[in-house]
């Protein structure tokens, strides 16, 4: 029994904690296969787009978009509405597109020079446009789950081989 059988069932009879598990179970997978982020060119576009949307989203939910912008996974900012986009996710999409041009055009991929650039321009409006993009994104969680599910199940294919 591989790992896809262990969820067989319609996803309408799984609860978002199965779906949940199930999609963490994939996105640790594909975390192993690119090295813990540091290396993404071995994913094909579907565990890509995938992979950075729950990097964005874990790092959110855990210490927001300030944590995001100042973590390794903000190493691929440039690619999280996209990716949202490619999922179906246009409102998280929308999302991370305020957040992102709230600190402005000029944002370093560089996680050591994006920090410094995250310090050099925070203040109170900042913080305020992050916090509520922040909780904007926290209230789609369940869709985000129900979504990442559903992609990785509608191409299973390009995700398969490594689980």
């Amino acid at each position: 029994m591989g790992f896809f059988d262990l969820f067989r069932e319609d996803s309408a009879e799984l609860s978002v904690e199965d779906m949940a598990e199930y999609v963490h179970g994939v996105y640790k997978v594909i975390d192993k296969k690119c090295n813990y982020k540091a290396d993404l060119s071995g994913l094909n576009s579907y565990e890509r787009n995938l992979y950075v949307a729950m990097m964005l989203e874990i790092d959110v939910y855990n210490g927001g978009f300030g944590e995001y912008f100042t973590s390794q996974s903000a190493d691929y900012y440039q690619e999280a509405v996209s990716a949202f986009e490619e999922l179906g996710g246009y409102d998280a999409a929308y999302i991370c597109r305020k957040a992102i041009e709230a600190l402005g055009e000029n944002i370093p991929v560089n996680r050591r020079e994006r920090e410094e650039y995250y310090n050099a321009v925070f203040e109170d409006s900042l913080d305020e446009i992050l916090y509520n993009c922040e909780e904007e994104l926290k209230e789609q969680s369940d869709a985000l789950t129900a979504l990442y599910y559903e992609y990785i199940e509608n191409y299973e294919s390009y995700f398969a081989e490594d689980l």
